[in-house]
């Protein structure tokens, strides 16, 4: 049963004991996977705040919680690891500045801005390097941009160029024997594109509980659930809690990719949900506690959020894992 009264999460948070934050300056139980190339310098569609992973950066310093020489910064992600997701052709269009502009949705890329699709060889070398690290160092990681869940083998849109959720599990999956992987993908938008990818695929569950699907077909590892934006707190968590009960019985994973978009925030400035921010940490702790209860390894991406409120969701969860994970 979920404790509806439990308003306690966000306050865990935000009154740390001060002896707390000392014992955090030496000893850190997390992973968090950062570049600033990361903070692109166009704009993705009219709502992304792409300096909100920057916002997450300095406030984790401003609270003396986690500087930015104690994250790890990743590499570009290689050709070879891209083309084991797409098409060779689609790689070789979407690197084009104004084809990466359709996608993105952008005012600011230009066809001179032949470096712009750096940004997501960044990305995904993180998400890559953070799968990694989850699985060998069994420390709860969180990549600080990724979850690039809608671009497909050959074609990349929602603001999507490319699906590093894909690449980096079958990198994961190349180079250190591991099967079965779980994917649970709680933005607004259905993950389509990773279901697409992982469709025939029965080492891959993917489960995605959205108010916005984009593919109805069911994978042979797939769980999709359709749920109101008006829905509130408790009935949304009662149903992710359900769905991983669900899962628990028919699905042993190794590692969890978990997909924690921002965007069914009540603030959220493009998508019209209803979760409160004291919600969407009470989903984010659901899932961690799952994949810890477990000893299952675990990735955290950040996929969709829109506005100014955007970052805080993400930089909370971060918080309360860093001091209760």
């Amino acid at each position: 049963m979920i404790d509806t009264h439990n308003n306690s999460f966000l306050s865990q948070i935000n009154l740390i004991p001060w002896w707390k934050k000392i014992y955090k300056t030496v000893y850190k139980n997390i992973n968090i996977i950062y570049s600033k190339d990361y903070d692109s310098y166009f704009d993705i569609g009219a709502y992304f705040d792409t300096g909100k992973f920057r916002k997450i950066v300095r406030e984790l310093s401003k609270e003396h919680l986690f500087t930015f020489r104690e994250m790890i910064h990743p590499t570009e992600v290689d050709d070879k690891s891209i083309l084991s997701v797409h098409t060779e052709e689609y790689f070789e269009w979407i690197k084009m500045p104004l084809n990466l502009r359709e996608v993105l949705a952008s005012s600011q890329i230009s066809e001179l801005d032949t470096d712009a699709f750096q940004t997501f060889r960044y990305v995904a070398g993180g998400s890559c390097l953070g799968l990694k690290l989850a699985y060998t160092t069994k420390k709860a990681t969180f990549n600080l941009s990724g979850g690039y869940h809608h671009a497909l083998p050959d074609k990349g849109y929602g603001f999507c160029p490319i699906n590093d959720i894909a690449i980096a599990v079958k990198n994961l999956k190349k180079n250190f024997g591991v099967k079965n992987v779980l994917i649970v993908d709680l933005d607004y938008h259905q993950g389509n594109g990773t279901k697409e990818i992982f469709f025939k695929d029965s080492s891959t569950f993917t489960l995605s509980i959205h108010a916005n699907e984009w593919d109805s077909r069911a994978g042979v590892a797939n769980m999709d659930i359709e749920i109101p934006t008006t829905i509130n707190d408790d009935n949304y968590l009662m149903i992710l809690m359900d769905s991983l009960h669900y899962i628990d019985h028919i699905f042993i994973p190794e590692v969890i990719v978990y997909v924690a978009g921002s965007d069914p925030f009540v603030k959220d400035e493009l998508c019209d949900m209803s979760l409160t921010e004291e919600g969407l940490l009470r989903r984010d702790i659901m899932v961690y506690n799952f994949a810890k209860k477990r000893d299952i390894p675990i990735l955290i991406l950040p996929a969709g959020g829109y506005g100014r409120e955007s970052w805080k969701i993400y930089y909370n969860f971060i918080k309360w894992v860093l001091f209760n994970g």
